[in-house]
């Protein structure tokens, strides 16, 4: 945007020119020559206030008309007219020397726009790529402006209809004056027959009205009762949830510490198993010795004995290791059981939910119905308040009031109880409504974490059918870091959840139609709706920056998923014989559910180890340093990402 040029003040005394702004505040710049001959010109800038420069330029004025009556009182004297000559002379010279310094200022000052201007449309060319990301955010924007406009048009035709009703209304209300005026001009001569109509119409009109309330009000205590009652399920329900997943973090540690203890019998195992073999082969040399005396046979009688003594231990160990891996498939199918316990009250709490939202349109049913009859009753409200303020006006009506055996009474109080019902009526809409908007962002929430809960679940189902064969050991090896990512993922999944359960858990609803007051919230539930409503969202980046910062950054190479059965590609070559199959062989292909089910629990029972390992064929393998060094390392990478 060019700035336009700044305006300079011609009567600034001293050759000084001054620059206004709109801060309150004028810069100028003072010239002023050295005293001596050969000294330069010294420019200095130079700060007044606009009060300063009008009182300048008062002073300036008040100079200027004294000079003027001045000039005229001397006008007839010819020497002063030369002399009043040269002043204007002189100080026309001034004027033209201080212009001349103003036009230099206003020459420099153009240049320094023209610079600007360049600046300007280097940067203009630089915003290119910006203004196309604006443009396509504002094509965004023209579409959300086509859909609030096809929703303005129905809302129009809605309104449209909506003064339809209006005009028959007021078509059948004229019809009700005329009948009403009718009425009042009849009214002297058939007073006591009009008291009777009037008394009876009222008594029905009331006992119309009481009818109304009372099955409105039934209908709102069990509506009430059922909503207190689905509240109080879900209560229990997420109560039920806690204590089973309290169970199956419990579930979780006792497997890992029996798996600890699995590990250290294995390693006792081996270490069994090597002095066996060490035993072996010492009598397998003792055997083959040609000199047969005493010490040898003691020697060899000792580590025969020794040699049993091991195998009983390693069998000892083998079915403690067995019975140990029976409690471990046990915790697991309990931690299964318990696991789609919770997905069952899940869904059982999304059942709840969607009966409660039924309730609630039940109970909108019922306040529909209630407004239909509410108008009658508003018009009459409307004719009493006339009658009691037109004074001057609606003398008839007064007098027949006044006419009545309790002097119109019973119509105020009905007036005041058709008051009471109104503004009962408009507070539990908007408490509903209140109510309606807690329960929808709920909803949504719940629905979010089931979802991710959902996904979960086929994660570990994937991981448990992409590997089926494998041994015991690396199973066991293999399945701790699992076990640890699952419990990760439900303390995760709790943590998520806990904050939905207590904001649901504070929805409370209390019923007292005594007071006048049908639905209220407690301080919970208003802090809430107060949060929900009044909360400020955070401001949205705009379209561009998102695709500059998405440029920026490189294409994150996406790493494979731990697999429990399967060792790294890293490994040594004494663990390539046990690694799964599903390495080589790709992507699984999927399975019906009833192979599915049946592959699963092959699986289960043979990471659980359900047939006894030979003793002596086969021995446990283990790994070598190098290769559970790298292992170890590449799980706590992907523990850490």
């Amino acid at each position: 945007q060019r700035v336009s040029p700044p305006q300079h003040l011609s009567g600034a005394s001293n050759g000084n020119s001054a620059e206004t702004r709109p801060q309150g505040k004028v810069f100028g710049v003072v010239r002023r020559n050295g005293t001596d001959t050969g000294s330069q010109e010294e420019v200095v800038a130079c700060e007044w206030s606009v009060n300063h420069l009008r009182q300048e330029m008062n002073y300036i004025r008040e100079v200027r008309d004294s000079l003027e009556k001045v000039r005229q009182r001397m006008y007839g004297e010819f020497g002063g007219m030369q002399q009043s000559i040269k002043k204007l002379s002189q100080e026309i010279n001034v004027a033209n020397s201080q212009q001349q310094s103003l036009q230099a200022e206003v020459n420099v000052k153009t240049a320094a726009l023209e610079s600007f201007d360049q600046m300007n449309s280097s940067l203009m060319s630089a915003t290119i790529d910006l203004q196309k990301s604006l443009l396509e955010s504002c094509l965004d924007r023209t579409e959300m402006r086509e859909e609030m406009r096809d929703l303005r048009i129905s809302y129009n035709q809605a309104v449209e209809r909506l003064k339809e009703k209006g005009r028959q209304l007021e078509a059948a209300q004229a019809e009700n004056e005329t009948l009403r005026l009718k009425i009042e001009s009849s009214q002297e001569a058939n007073s006591q027959v009009l008291q009777d109509m009037t008394q009876k119409l009222y008594r029905e009109y009331e006992e119309q009205l009481q009818e109304a309330q009372r099955k409105h009000r039934e209908e709102i205590e069990v509506l009430q009762a059922k909503i207190d009652a689905y509240v109080r399920q879900i209560e229990e329900c997420n109560e039920k949830m806690k204590a089973m997943e309290a169970k199956i973090t419990e579930r979780d540690q006792r497997i890992s510490e029996l798996e600890r203890l699995i590990d250290c019998m294995e390693q006792e195992r081996a270490q069994l198993l090597g002095k066996l073999q060490e035993c072996d082969a010492r009598l397998h040399r003792l055997r083959q010795a040609d000199q047969l005396d005493a010490a040898v046979a003691r020697r060899t009688l000792q580590l025969e004995q020794e040699r049993s003594g091991l195998k009983e231990r390693i069998k000892h160990l083998n079915d403690m290791v067995f019975c140990q891996q029976r409690k471990v498939k046990t915790m697991i199918e309990e931690a299964e059981t318990l696991r789609s316990r919770v997905v069952q009250k899940d869904m059982y709490i999304a059942e709840l939910l969607d009966r409660i939202a039924v309730v609630e349109c039940e109970n909108n049913e019922l306040q529909d119905k209630m407004n239909y009859l509410l108008p009658d009753q508003n018009g009459t409200e409307k004719q009493v308040q006339t009658r009691e303020i037109g004074v001057g006006c609606d003398l008839l009506s007064r007098r027949f009031v006044q006419s009545l055996p309790d002097k119109g009474k019973k119509i105020l109080d009905f007036v005041q109880k058709i008051h009471v019902a109104i503004s009962d009526h408009e507070e539990a809409q908007k408490r509903t409504e209140m109510l309606l908007s807690v329960k929808t962002e709920l909803q949504s929430k719940y629905q979010q974490t089931l979802k991710e809960q959902q996904t979960g679940t086929f994660e570990m189902e994937d991981l448990e059918m992409s590997h089926e064969n494998g041994t015991v050991e690396m199973d066991i090896n293999a399945r701790k870091p699992s076990l640890g990512e699952t419990g990760l993922r439900a303390s995760s999944e709790t943590r998520k959840e806990q904050g939905l359960i207590e904001a649901f858990g504070q929805v409370t609803l209390t019923d007292d139609t005594s007071a006048g007051s049908n639905d209220r919230l407690s301080g919970g539930d208003r802090s809430l709706i107060a949060s929900s409503t009044g909360r400020k969202l955070p401001q949205k980046k705009p379209h561009y920056i998102e695709v500059l910062e998405k440029t920026e950054k490189s294409p994150s190479v996406r790493k494979a998923k731990f697999k429990p059965n399967q060792l790294p590609q890293k490994s040594c070559g004494s663990s390539a014989g046990s690694s799964s199959p599903s390495l080589s062989s790709g992507a699984v292909s999927p399975l019906p559910l009833a192979e599915r089910k049946l592959r699963d629990r092959k699986h289960l029972d043979d990471i659980t180890a359900a047939k006894l390992p030979p003793l002596h064929h086969t021995p446990t393998q283990l790994l070598c340093l190098e290769e559970s060094a790298a292992l170890q390392q590449e799980q706590k990478k992907k523990y850490e990402v």
